[in-house]
Parts: structure tokens; sequence; C-alpha cells
């Protein structure tokens, strides 16, 4: 997987506009300009529903509390979003008041993926 992050904040977006903007409960406003186009898992990474996951698709934001994940090539973002919701990512957390959950940490765990074919 691939990670990319957000540095648009709450108070940056709009309510309304073109395109969504994801936050850790869902979408929580739009805003003009879309910075992703496609399949991606958004991983909240800091405060109380670290480490939840959600499938999105097409033109939409997201604000900086969440990571965009994107597959790399021979693997399907279905499954890894899959095998995520399951994902206990508690020996990764971080933080005694807000908790966070870096991707230089969860990355590095391993995910059984089985051949494309079977993924789908």
């Amino acid at each position: 997987m691939d990670c990319h992050s957000s540095v648009l904040q709450e108070g940056q977006i709009l309510e309304r506009c073109l395109y969504p903007v994801y936050g850790a409960t869902g979408i929580c406003g739009y805003t003009e300009t879309a910075d992703a186009d496609g399949e991606s898992i958004l991983m909240v990474k800091d405060g109380s529903g670290i480490g939840a996951v959600k499938f999105v698709d097409g033109k939409y934001s997201h604000i900086g509390t969440l990571n965009r994940l994107t597959a790399k090539d021979g693997c399907c973002l279905k499954f890894l979003y899959f095998a995520l919701s399951g994902f206990n990512s508690e020996q990764y957390r971080t933080g005694m008041v807000i908790q966070h959950i870096y991707y230089k940490d969860y990355g590095k765990a391993k995910i059984c993926c089985p051949s494309l074919g079977l993924q789908m």
C-alpha cells in the first residue's frame, strides 16, 4: 500500500460545494477542489476512532486526521479494505491523551495476500 497525507483542516471546509471532504466519521463538509480521484481506503490516525477504515471512491478530499491508502500493483484495494477492517492496530498506537497511529509503524505489518485472482 501507499500512504498519502493531507494538511486540510476542518476549518477550511465549506458547508456546500462540489467535492466531499471526509473526516473520521464520514463526510464532514465540501471543497472546491478534490485531492483524490479513484478508490482509496481512509484510515483514522488520530483520536478516538483510531484504526477505523472506510472504502471511498470518486473525487474527494480528506482532513489531516486520516491517511489515504492506495493499492500497489498486484493488489486489489477491496481485498485490502477487507483485511484492514479486521486489523488489530493496538500494538501500533502511541500517545497517552490523544492516541495516534503512524503509517511508518503499521505499514510494516504483514497481511496474508493471495494471488490477485483469489483476491477478487
